[in-house]
């Protein structure tokens, strides 16, 4: 696996396929890795030269005791020059979605296409603390740490809980304690509703009927801002549909991309 030095750190990423046409750039979730897309790239790469990088913090690239949901919107640009890409189509999901967002304010120029899953354009407020403060009362009794908060949360999170937890295991490195901890600190505090009018990418929202994390309702507000989008909502999803409705998630991404 290739790794580049950028912006202070090394970033591990792949670039796999020989598509031809725009490429395709894949952005994973917090404390994830590129592997969350494993069987996207599997997919897609017979269509599009694609791109996936562990973003700071995460997977096999550097870990800094300290960092910004800017630093990661950097390096995603940094990497999109090193690999000489001039225009690019962007999947993110969940914080992938948010640094998507920022990274297609910054330069609107570059992105062709944008698809946006289970996003939220602000995080004054992290979308775990507030699942945890609405359900603190049936929490309360259990006397749960916060990781397993977390997992009897989940319940509020997905509509296929199964599936993913299934899907899940095969994912890995995993974070310690402490870097879960400085990832979630990244993200504190960005909002880009006031700057999302400057995105010129068509852009797709897709969004999961039964996402606890960051319901349907972020997707909407995110179409009211960003000038040529529409939204998706996949109703027998959570939080992840590429994994609870795979087929309806790779034939909606197929049909956007070629149109």
């Amino acid at each position: 696996m290739p790794k580049a030095f950028l912006n202070g750190v090394s970033l591990y990423y792949e670039d796999k396929g020989a598509g031809i046409g725009i490429p395709l750039l894949f952005l994973h979730g917090l404390t994830s890795s590129m592997i969350e897309f494993k069987k996207d790239i599997s997919y897609f790469k017979e269509k599009y030269r694609v791109i996936t990088l562990d973003f700071r913090g995460h997977g096999q690239s550097t870990k800094p005791s300290i960092y910004t949901i800017n630093d990661h919107i950097t390096d995603v640009l940094r990497l999109l020059d090193y690999l000489e890409i001039e225009k690019v189509n962007i999947i993110g999901s969940s914080m992938g979605s948010y640094i998507a967002q920022g990274v297609s304010i910054q330069a609107p120029n570059k992105i062709h296409k944008l698809i946006l899953v289970s996003p939220k354009a602000e995080g004054k407020t992290s979308s775990t603390k507030r699942l945890i403060k609405k359900y603190e009362d049936e929490l309360k009794p259990l006397n749960l740490n916060d990781d397993e908060k977390f997992e009897y949360l989940s319940r509020y999170i997905y509509y296929n809980l199964d599936a993913v937890e299934k899907e899940n295991k095969k994912k890995g490195p995993f974070l310690t304690l402490e870097q879960r901890t400085i990832a979630n600190k990244a993200l504190e505090g960005f909002d880009f509703r006031n700057d999302l009018c400057r995105i010129k990418a068509e852009t797709l929202v897709i969004s999961g009927r039964y996402d606890g994390l960051n319901p349907p309702v972020h997707g909407m507000e995110i179409c009211k801002l960003i000038p040529k989008s529409r939204i998706i909502i996949f109703e027998k999803s959570g939080h992840n549909p590429a994994i609870e409705e795979r087929n309806k998630y790779l034939k909606v991404i197929d049909e956007f991309l070629i149109r």
